[in-house]
């Protein structure tokens, strides 16, 4: 069992991942709407993997990505954007994120990238 936790901006895109997430086995154990509540939410609820939007108000992905390792290395992130963008997937991979994937990206795709990373001895 894979515990994951969503931090994206966008509630509607959160809640349909958190949905076809839990229809396909792996546990959503919490929720959050930018990088400082997400970085407070995976201290707290210890997720295996962090599913995280790369552009958001307060902290983005790349700064609330460093923060986690820097703090909690046994959690894993995968990045999220709705921007392909070299720049962009360059800033998560040098904050520690283990893959980055378009918004656009399958559902299956998704769970493949949470299931890699949340294979990954802690």
């Amino acid at each position: 069992m894979i515990k994951v936790l969503l931090v994206d901006d966008n509630d509607a895109l959160r809640e349909a991942l958190a949905e076809a997430l839990d229809d396909r086995g792996i546990v959503v154990v919490g929720q959050a709407i930018d990088g400082k509540a997400g970085c407070r939410a995976a201290v707290e609820l210890e997720p295996d993997v962090v599913v995280m939007d790369i552009r958001m108000p307060d902290m983005s992905g790349p700064d609330a990505t460093a923060w986690l390792g820097s703090r909690r290395p046994g959690i894993r992130v995968v990045g999220l954007t709705a921007y392909d963008d070299e720049a962009l997937r360059e800033a998560m991979e040098r904050a520690g994120a283990s893959d980055v994937l378009v918004k656009g990206a399958s559902i299956r795709q998704i769970v493949d990238a949470i299931a890699s990373a949340g294979s990954v001895p802690r």
